[in-house]
């Protein structure tokens, strides 16, 4: 397994479209990341903790190993994809 802090974080819930949407992307790239698991039933997204790092209490919320934080999974693959161009099978 890579070295924690050049793991990319991905906050959400495994099943929700939009964290999908960035999850796929991942791994057509085939970066390394982390899913940290946030369950909307229990409120977690609204928890102090969490709207420290996502204001707006919403997943996805992507951590990059340089600590960038980034919301909203259209922005996040957008990002991911200019951010690591050699990674990946060309997905612009």
């Amino acid at each position: 397994m890579a070295d924690q802090k050049s793991v990319i974080k991905l906050y959400g819930m495994k099943m929700s479209t939009c964290t999908r949407r960035v999850r796929c992307v991942l791994e057509e790239m085939s970066l390394p990341y982390e899913i940290i698991p946030i369950d909307l039933s229990k409120g977690e997204h609204k928890q102090p903790a969490y709207l420290a790092l996502q204001p707006f209490g919403q997943i996805p919320l992507l951590e990059d190993t340089d600590g960038a934080k980034i919301f909203e999974s259209r922005a996040i693959v957008r990002y991911l994809v200019k951010k690591y161009p050699s990674e990946g099978k060309g997905l612009c």
